[in-house]
């Protein structure tokens, strides 16, 4: 099965068959209960569609997915739902042919993917560099206790001559 979307609200426009007879697996909710339970599911949304949730606390349903997945957010907006369309990744209006929806949201999928991808990659240099800083500190604090430990040794030996006391603060 295809990429898994979550969509949530009332589906009078049959937008879910349509998602399905393009490849989609769809988790239907129609309570913020099963938005909650579909978003901690083991299985990663690719995405979250909300349409028709005037009378099921759309501000509440923004902010648990938020909450809980990093999957981008679609909104049909329909009817006079009192939500922030800034709060949506993709915002689809009325009429749009399913066409240009499905081919919409395949990108948004898609862009959001490779975003992802390139997320844990550069997590992972991240993670190389920061190791590689770390032991070049270890280094470098090694060497200096080495360096004075050094200086010391040679004060004793020619008896503080050639030696400056400053050079020894340099390394502290």
């Amino acid at each position: 099965m295809g990429a898994r979307i979550i969509h949530f609200g009332f589906d009078d426009c049959h937008r879910v068959p349509v998602l399905r007879c393009a490849g989609y697996s769809i988790a239907d909710c129609q309570s913020i209960a099963q938005l909650h339970a579909a978003l901690q599911s083991t299985e990663e949304a690719r995405a979250v569609v909300m349409a028709r949730v005037e009378d099921l606390a759309p501000q509440r349903a923004v902010s648990i997915t938020r909450a809980i997945s990093t999957a981008p957010m679609v909104l049909f907006p329909c009817g006079a739902a009192d939500l922030d369309e800034s709060e949506f990744d993709l915002v689809i209006p009325a009429l749009t042919p399913p066409e240009q929806w499905l081919s919409d949201i395949a990108d948004l999928i898609q862009r959001c993917h490779s975003l992802r991808s390139q997320f844990h990659t550069l997590r992972a240099v991240s993670i190389v560099l920061r190791q590689e800083s770390a032991d070049a500190v270890r280094r470098s604090r090694h060497e200096r206790r080495q360096s004075g430990t050094e200086c010391a040794k040679n004060r004793e030996l020619l008896g503080g001559a050639g030696i400056h006391a400053d050079a020894e603060e340099q390394l502290d």
